[in-house]
C-alpha cells in the first residue's frame, strides 16, 4: 500500500475523530494513534469498538485513496460520515448524549445500554455508511463484518436490537449527507452525472 496516501488517510482520520467523536472515545483514538513501548500484560487493555472500526475505516479509505484517489475534501467527507454516525449509535446507549440528526428518538432503556449492545450498534452503523461512501469495497467490508461475528446482512429496523439501531442511526445520516451539496451520487442539476462533480461551475476569477 502507497505509504504516502496511508499517512494522509491517517491524519484525515485521526483529525475527524478528535473533533466529531465524544470524549468517550477521543482519548482512545488519540493514544493508540501514537507509538509507544510496548505495555506489559498488566497495562494491555482491550480495543473499544471505536477503535476498532476507527483501524477498518482507515484501511478503507487507504484502499479508496489507492482506487481512485478522492480530493482532501471528499476524503474528509467520507470520514466524517463515518465518525458521525459511529457517534450517534454509541449516543442510543448513554443517558445524556443525542443523535446528530434524530435527537434522542433512539435512546435505549437503561437495562438495554450494555457494552455489548454498544458494539454491535457501533458495528452496524459503520459498517452502513462505509457501504455508502465506498461502495466499491462491499465485498471486502462484508468480510471485515463476518470476522467479527456480525451478519453483513441484517438490515433489521427494530429498535430493541443493537442492529437495528446502528442501521437505523446510520441511515440517518446517510439520507442527510446525500443531500449536503457534496453531489455523492453525481445526481445535482447542472453536473455530469458522476459522483462528486462540479455543478456550480463557479471560478475564483469571477470574485476576484
Amino acid at each position: 500500500m502507497n505509504t504516502y496516501r496511508l499517512f494522509i488517510a491517517q491524519l484525515l482520520i485521526i483529525g475527524i475523530a478528535s473533533l466529531t467523536l465524544s470524549p468517550y472515545f477521543a482519548p482512545q483514538v488519540l493514544a493508540q494513534t501514537v507509538k509507544s513501548p510496548p505495555e506489559s500484560k498488566e497495562t494491555q487493555h482491550i480495543k473499544s469498538a471505536a477503535y476498532e472500526w476507527l483501524d477498518v475505516a482507515l484501511e478503507a479509505t487507504a484502499r479508496e485513496h489507492e482506487r481512485v484517489s478522492p480530493r482532501p475534501t471528499v476524503g474528509s467527507r467520507m470520514l466524517a460520515i463515518i465518525v458521525t454516525v459511529m457517534y450517534d449509535a454509541w449516543a442510543a446507549y448513554d443517558e445524556k448524549a443525542v443523535d446528530t440528526r434524530l435527537g434522542d428518538k433512539l435512546r435505549r432503556p437503561k437495562s438495554e445500554r450494555t457494552a455489548a449492545n454498544k458494539e454491535k450498534a457501533i458495528a452496524y452503523a459503520t459498517y452502513r455508511a462505509m457501504l455508502d461512501v465506498f461502495a466499491e469495497d462491499k465485498i471486502w467490508l462484508e468480510e471485515q463484518m463476518s470476522r467479527r461475528g456480525f451478519d453483513p446482512h441484517d438490515a433489521t429496523t427494530n429498535l430493541s436490537k443493537p442492529q437495528g439501531v446502528g442501521n437505523v442511526a446510520a441511515r440517518a445520516v446517510i439520507e442527510y449527507r446525500h443531500k449536503d451539496g457534496a453531489n455523492q451520487l453525481g445526481d445535482e442539476l447542472g453536473g455530469d452525472g458522476k459522483p462528486y462533480s462540479d455543478y456550480t461551475f463557479l471560478s475564483p476569477r469571477k470574485f476576484g
